[in-house]
Order: C-alpha cells, then sequence, then structure tokens
C-alpha cells in the first residue's frame, strides 16, 4: 500500500491529510456529496503504513480518503466503522484529538 500525504503545522496543532496513492487527483460524487482528492492538499510526500501511522498518531486532525488508509486506520482502532463516510462509494474519515 503506498500513500500521498501532507502535513500542516500551525503552532502547536497538526494535521495530516491522506489517501490512496492511485486516487490523487481524482473526483467523486455521490448521495449530494462530492470531494476532490487534490493534489495541493494531499500531496507532498509518499510512504506506507509505517510512514503515515506515526503521523496519524500524532496529528491534533487527520483527513483520510480511500480503501487503503481507511481500512488500515479501522484495523489499527484509530478509526471506528460507524464513523466512516462514503463519498461517490469512496470511503472518508476525519480524526480529531482532543486532549
Amino acid at each position: 500500500m503506498k500513500f500521498s500525504y501532507r502535513v500542516f503545522e500551525v503552532g502547536q496543532d497538526r494535521m495530516v491529510a491522506v489517501c490512496d496513492r492511485e486516487i490523487l487527483g481524482k473526483e467523486f460524487s455521490g448521495d449530494g456529496l462530492s470531494i476532490e482528492v487534490s493534489k495541493e492538499f494531499y500531496s507532498g510526500s509518499e510512504g506506507g503504513e509505517n510512514d503515515v501511522l506515526p503521523l496519524v498518531k500524532k496529528s491534533t486532525v487527520a483527513n483520510v480518503i480511500g480503501e487503503d488508509i481507511v481500512s488500515l486506520l479501522v484495523k489499527k482502532g484509530l478509526v471506528d466503522q460507524k464513523y466512516i463516510l462514503k463519498i461517490g462509494g469512496v470511503p472518508h474519515a476525519q480524526i480529531i484529538s482532543v486532549e
């Protein structure tokens, strides 16, 4: 599994945007919702599970889209299945860490 990701830092907050590499640059829509997996937002670095998991765990906000990344985060217990939104059949989730 290969992912495209970008990290945004503002003060003490860190947001990571991660997508499955093969959907980068595509648009999805359905049920009145749409999302663009834009290169400006989701690209910057590429890597695998060992690259993105530590970033997601240390982030204040994680914005993830794609079958592989969302399934990985469910498997690791970071996303609950009931909070996954499907847009055009593609799973999308957001994780917000409040401490």
